[in-house]
């Protein structure tokens, strides 16, 4: 994770390892409201194609990223940062912890992520 003004360098970047998916808990120091996702991959088959978020439930392990999400969006090709996808406001409105799971990219063997950008705001220390 980086500043908003850094969103665009590709000099570095997030690959899975031998599979298409990644997994990313973000812990928080206190209460966030989160409402937008932006994810900027590769402009090409290893961008991711499916991201789905979990709230508050940092024990989230590959092994049961399978389920159901709180939500569930579906990307798109975004190497310039051009979309920014709604949260449900319902699920991210008071979050102290943040799962992003990537399942699957666009038909690459590994997926590869150059940036993630979380829109909100600081709700302060519970």
């Amino acid at each position: 994770f980086r500043a908003w003004e850094e969103q665009l360098d590709q000099s570095k970047v997030v690959e899975s390892d031998d599979e298409q998916e990644l997994l990313f808990s973000i812990p928080f120091n206190g209460a966030v409201k989160i409402t937008g996702l932006c994810v900027i991959g590769e402009n090409g088959p290893s961008h991711p194609n499916t991201a789905k978020l979990w709230s508050n439930l940092p024990e989230l392990r590959f092994d049961n990223a399978h389920g159901k999400a709180h939500q569930e969006i579906s990307l798109t090709y975004d190497p310039s940062s051009t979309l920014a996808y709604q949260v449900n406001p319902s699920h991210f409105s008071r979050v102290t912890d943040l799962s992003l799971y990537f399942p699957s990219n666009f038909g690459d063997e590994i997926t590869r992520i150059y940036y993630i950008g979380l829109r909100g705001e600081y709700l302060g220390v519970s």
